[in-house]
């Protein structure tokens, strides 16, 4: 205990003679120069700052542009498509291929209501 005393005491000492020093220091060398040291750190604080907002909303405006172009790019690739299907739905060739399976349609429907006349006339009651 005595030697933490000691060391304390030492400590203390220590830091009375840096306070001392500093003081001594400011005294010497005016408050000016510790005015603008200062100044210069918050000038460079409040730079950093603006550096880092300025970076954020880059990547933000980015990022964002970058949405937006891949939003346009996909609008146009969806409208390209569509007006694809819709030039090849309208085709003649395509007019003409609906047409047949149209009429085949109409036919499957009475050939089979042909033959269920037909079973029918002989009495069939099932398939």
């Amino acid at each position: 205990t005595r030697e933490m005393g000691l060391r304390r005491f030492a400590a203390s000492r220590y830091a009375s003679r840096l306070r001392e020093c500093l003081r001594r220091w400011i005294d010497a060398t005016g408050g000016a120069s510790l005015e603008r040291r200062a100044a210069n750190h918050a000038n460079k604080v409040t730079r950093w700052r603006a550096k880092m907002a300025l970076k954020v909303w880059r990547e933000m405006k980015r990022g964002a542009t970058y949405r937006l172009d891949v939003e346009r790019a996909e609008e146009k690739r969806a409208t390209h498509v569509r007006e694809r299907t819709v030039a090849r739905r309208w085709s003649r060739r395509w007019r003409d291929a609906a047409r047949v399976k149209a009429r085949e349609r109409v036919e499957d429907v009475r050939a089979w209501q042909c033959a269920c006349r037909h079973l029918a006339r002989w009495g069939a009651r099932c398939f």
